[in-house]
């Protein structure tokens, strides 16, 4: 892709500051990292022996085993200069292999901070401003959306504030999302960015953007006339020593990949995400992670220093949870200075979290795309924090006869919008048996299986941020006649139709 030159700046101090200071256009000033230099008070934690803490970190892990919400986990934790590193379950359900140190997982929007400490590099050498408009870095064919004369900047990308959805239109309905990628090119890509009309002005909210983070690794990567993965490779794995962080694996990794599954457990093919990459295609493995984090704490001396504290550095607003970063979340409290991020592609779920007061991090790598990892992670996270953690309460399955299974199954009519209804259009949903259960396909080609609960009552595993319950309902004959879906705090009512 050809470029414009970059616009440059004349001092690199300049350029530092203004990353350490700058907010959005709405959000009040944000807080900038604390100094590595600055005196950081003694950590409050407690300190657990790597015998203790391996004890009580089992006691958390297992039952998520034995609930079959897991295939397997690689854990990293670490306490200051020392790293322990915990395997649990199989690298595949077919699988004798526990996972370890040196086991690879897709690790999904974890890729995205990487970006954001590339971006840090370019502005720490002076090459770009973050509140340069995008534009100045594509082609000249593009035609950026603006919002009268308020332009999307690289900061706007990095911080999820610049306006763009999370996916292209074209890309959701293209035949390629079968691999969430495939076939979708750059030029598609562009192509959407000078169709698209934005809704807002940039910087005036956060909205979670796939597609926004994608075109900004792209960026990154073409300023330095590199795809985005070599840009990643020559900035940041390589100098650290992070050999089997990359998207195309040697023989000899592919050996040591993880098999992903989905949340109900079935096993899935790698993601192919294509264009989407620097929004969640690296590969990675905890012992590289560990580096990665170890790096950000200042734990290991590297020329990335400076670049790391720009990344983590608050920027903008992220409320509730607290301040973006460039592709970092820092959750602010009293005590604490966290950063974290979670990503999660189909088959896997990956979650990093680290305290730069106490120098403790946590790295969970499930070869399972379910929330369950994060709610894991943050369990461990407030382990080493020093805090009573009780294991977590899931839903657990009966075991049911497979033909009692079949007044739930059929079609199921979703309700319609008064555009649909206008368009004459009827979405559906349909129940099946599914082996000795049940699954369900809901617009949109989604599919999930149904994990009984009691009677009438079945739940999903590891949807999004919350745990989706359905419910059959039964006419006054005793026959199945609706089915309703409990999710993310709205219910919606499906009736059955055959």
């Amino acid at each position: 892709m050809n470029i414009r030159r970059p616009r440059r700046i004349r001092h690199g101090v300049i350029a530092t500051l203004l990353l350490l200071q700058v907010t959005s256009l709405t959000a009040p000033a944000a807080a900038a990292a604390p100094s590595r230099r600055e005196a950081i008070p003694a950590p409050s934690s407690t300190k657990w022996s790597r015998q203790d803490l391996k004890t009580k970190v089992d006691a958390l892990v297992q039952p998520v085993m034995d609930s079959g919400y897991a295939v397997g986990y690689a854990i990293g934790l670490i306490q200051g200069k020392e790293t322990l590193i915990l395997g649990y379950g199989r690298t595949a359900k077919d699988s004798g292999r526990t996972p370890d140190g040196r086991t690879l997982f897709q690790v999904g929007s974890i890729t995205k901070t990487f970006v954001g400490v590339q971006l840090a590099d370019l502005a720490r050498r002076n090459i770009v401003r973050v509140d340069d408009p995008i534009g100045m870095y594509l082609p000249e064919f593009v035609s950026v959306p603006e919002w009268g004369e308020r332009k999307i900047t690289l900061l706007d990308l990095a911080t999820h504030r610049s306006g763009l959805p999370g996916l292209p239109a074209d890309f959701l309905t293209s035949p390629s999302t079968a691999t969430l990628g495939g076939e979708y090119t750059m030029t598609q890509l562009l192509k959407w960015l000078s169709s698209y009309r934005l809704t807002r002005a940039p910087g005036e909210r956060f909205e979670y953007s796939n597609v926004g983070i994608a075109i900004l690794g792209h960026i990154v990567g073409n300023i330095q006339g590199k795809t985005w993965e070599q840009s990643c490779l020559d900035t940041i794995c390589t100098p650290l020593g992070m050999k089997d962080t990359r998207t195309v694996l040697t023989p000899e990794q592919q050996s040591r990949l993880a098999r992903g599954h989905r949340a109900d457990l079935d096993p899935v093919p790698l993601e192919e995400i294509g264009v989407m990459g620097p929004g969640g295609s690296l590969i990675s493995s905890v012992e590289d992670l560990s580096i990665y984090v170890r790096a950000h704490l200042a734990l290991i001396d590297t020329p990335l220093r400076t670049a790391m504290d720009i990344a983590m550095a608050g920027h903008a607003s992220a409320e509730p949870i607290g301040e973006m970063g460039l592709c970092w979340i820092r959750l602010i409290r009293p005590d604490t200075n966290v950063v974290f991020y979670v990503g999660d592609t189909f088959g896997y779920l990956a979650a990093v979290i680290f305290d730069l007061q106490k120098k403790t991090g946590v790295i969970v790598l499930g070869n399972q795309d379910s929330t369950v990892n994060q709610d894991l992670a943050f369990q461990l996270w407030a382990l080493l924090d020093g805090r009573q953690v009780e294991p977590l309460k899931l839903r657990k399955a009966s075991e049911v006869a497979a033909d009692s299974l079949i007044p739930y199954t059929g079609t199921y009519l979703v309700e319609r919008s008064d555009d649909q209804r206008k368009e004459n259009t009827d979405k559906t949903a349909t129940v099946a048996l599914y082996g000795e259960g049940l699954k369900v396909l809901l617009p949109g080609q989604f599919r999930a299986r149904l994990f009984r609960e009691s009677e009438d009552r079945f739940f999903l595993k590891g949807v999004s941020d919350a745990v989706a319950t359905v419910a059959f309902i039964r006419d006054d004959k005793g026959r199945v006649g609706a089915m309703s879906i409990f999710y993310n705090g709205q219910t919606r009512v499906l009736k059955k139709i055959r």
